[in-house]
């Protein structure tokens, strides 16, 4: 799934040559100019969710209809709406990562769910990028299935191209490598999203929907540790075009099992569904 027409639509990203792909409008209640700027499958439900940073709420979002209930809100707990949202499958909460550094976790099974803010967001002492200002709008878990053992975060940072780890709740940033495709760097646009597909603990498979600086878009697929050089190359994922009749996608979300989609049931690409992502500006 990603966000489209400025996050008042659900995409669904189809697979099959004879299906394209389709939105639904999300719907709110009786809230109006309400937009999404991030979604994320949880496994442990098999639900999707999504984050309004204008009204600071996490919304669980009906796939096949596109109704969207309000489930925790915290006002003002986030300060943009360039910003990551994934689950942590262990913990079966929600992390949100924001491009001013905000470090915000979603706990569903609290009574009531609520929003609660940690440590900002901070590349450590000794790494390639110690004393760099994060600008971190993407992040995904590993293991993303019912109950897993273990777990670990991946970020994105767009204005680094490079792929991240994230401590948790600590806040400190680790680099793995530098986006390149091809061998040649890769720059990175903000609008996007990332997720990890998960069919069992230890099988993950990283995809990420991102944008040039020309403004293109598409499917991408990737490993989790850098080459000898430090790279981290991209693979373009081709049974997968991003659709451009709903404007900038600025979500995406993977789920590696069947979930009620609008329209006429369309299959989903081996798992693209559910994730975190963005409204964004691009750099200079």
């Amino acid at each position: 799934y990603s966000l489209g027409n400025g996050g008042t639509s659900l995409v669904t990203l189809a697979t099959r040559t004879d299906a394209a792909p389709t939105a639904t409008t999300l719907s709110f209640g009786t809230a109006t100019g309400t937009t999404l700027d991030a979604i994320a499958y949880r496994p442990r439900t098999m639900q999707l969710y999504g984050y309004d940073n204008e009204g600071s709420t996490v919304y669980e979002i009906d796939v096949s209809t596109g109704a969207a209930t309000s489930i925790a809100t915290n006002s003002g707990i986030t300060s943009t709406n360039s910003l990551g949202f994934d689950f942590n499958n262990v913990l079966d909460a929600a992390r949100i990562v924001t491009a001013n550094d905000e470090n915000v976790v979603f706990f569903p099974n609290n009574d009531p769910a609520n929003l609660a803010r940690f440590t900002d967001l901070a590349y450590v002492m000794d790494d390639a990028n110690e004393g760099a200002d994060p600008y971190i709008v993407m992040n995904a878990y590993t293991n993303a299935v019912p109950n897993p053992e273990t777990t670990e975060q991946y970020v994105i940072d767009t204005d680094l191209d490079i792929l991240g780890e994230l401590g948790n709740n600590a806040g400190t940033l680790t680099t793995n490598g530098q986006f390149t495709m091809g061998g040649i760097p890769f720059n990175l646009a903000e609008a996007g999203g990332f997720d990890i597909l998960s069919f069992s603990e230890g099988d993950n498979t990283a995809f990420a929907l991102l944008t040039d600086q020309n403004g293109g878009q598409g499917i991408y697929t990737f490993g989790l540790d850098a080459d000898a050089f430090g790279n981290i190359e991209l693979s373009l994922v081709s049974s997968a075009p991003v659709p451009t009749e709903y404007g900038t996608l600025t979500g995406f979300a993977v789920a590696p099992s069947a979930i009620p989609l609008p329209a006429a049931g369309i299959m989903l690409l081996a798992g693209l569904g559910g994730l975190g992502a963005l409204r964004r500006r691009r750099k200079g």
